[in-house]
């Protein structure tokens, strides 16, 4: 079994670089991955060089991968191997992917028959390359509720997703941003949201970053829809306190900005640019991202099981 060790370096602080109307300069559009259809919410690996994301390509939501070579080029997306998007009917809702940073499970949301809601939230386990059945995570994770776009931490110890909050902002849903930890045997505890200092305008996407203290999100605040979502960035302080979310303005357009994936190395980020009329095709992107917005570097060290 391969293993992954965490070593972290002191290096920088983060904040992560979006895409969206941005120079030539800094934003790249993935011609090799976009279609006419939906591309959605991007799960980046470790190395940076293997992405699952969402999209109806196919006629309705599934997941796909996409490898990438030395050249820094994206191979064509391939629908993921395994039991996945295969698992319920046709007419199945599966998003919101959440590669694990060993690269062994997948979590994920679906509107599979048989969960506890209309959406839940699932993971699958990575056996010889391919996907095992989908596995709802179950209670207490998972409700008569909405939960979804589920975000793993690199040790495995903290789930976070979104729950609707019930609020709306110009008829558009806002969420609540949760997270659940796992206790010494394991088990996922009851989740509770973030703290009012995250939670405070109409939030939804939460993503972790490798380093387990950096949290980008989106959020539209004080309820001004001019900008739409934006994307913000926080850090985990201890004791259930982060600190005060800063609008990475370097990063935000014109357009609604979601997501963040960002592998360990820390170089890119890659991100959704939705526009407001939501007429258009939701393309990914890749933008580098800038010196001094470096999170804390994390060091692969892979080894075998002797």
């Amino acid at each position: 079994m391969i293993k992954f060790l965490l070593l972290n370096l002191l290096l920088f602080n983060v904040l992560f670089t979006a895409v969206g109307q941005l120079s030539q300069s800094t934003k790249n559009s993935l011609a090799t991955i976009n279609s006419e259809r939906v591309e959605y919410a991007p799960s980046i690996s470790a190395n940076g060089n293997t992405m699952i994301f969402q999209s109806d390509r196919s006629g309705n939501y599934n997941l796909y991968v996409t490898h990438k070579s030395d050249g820094n080029t994206w191979s064509i997306p391939e629908p993921i191997k395994g039991q996945i998007n295969d698992y319920g009917s046709e007419n199945d809702l599966i998003g919101g992917p959440s590669l694990s940073y060993d690269g062994n499970y997948l979590y994920f949301f679906a509107s599979f028959k048989g969960g506890f809601g209309a959406e839940d939230i699932y993971y699958s386990v990575r056996e010889n390359n391919e996907w095992s059945a989908p596995k709802n995570i179950g209670k207490p994770i998972n409700t008569t509720a909405y939960e979804g776009f589920p975000t793993i931490s690199s040790d495995g110890k903290s789930l976070y997703f979104m729950k609707i909050s019930g609020n709306s902002v110009e008829q558009m849903t806002c969420y609540t941003m949760m997270v659940s930890n796992r206790d010494e045997n394991g088990n996922w505890e009851k989740p509770y949201p973030l703290p009012n200092n995250i939670n405070k305008g109409c939030e939804k996407f939460p993503r972790i970053m490798s380093d387990n203290e950096t949290l980008i999100f989106s959020s539209i605040r004080g309820g001004d829809t001019k900008n739409g979502f934006d994307l913000f960035e926080t850090k985990y302080l201890g004791e259930q306190k982060w600190s005060e979310p800063v609008s990475m303005d370097f990063a935000n357009t014109e357009s609604h900005d979601y997501f963040g994936a960002v592998s360990s190395v820390a170089d890119v980020i890659y991100t959704n640019a939705v526009p407001k009329t939501y007429s258009a095709n939701y393309d990914l992107y890749s933008s580098k991202i800038p010196t001094e917005f470096k999170p804390r570097s994390v060091i692969n060290i892979i080894r075998g099981d002797n």
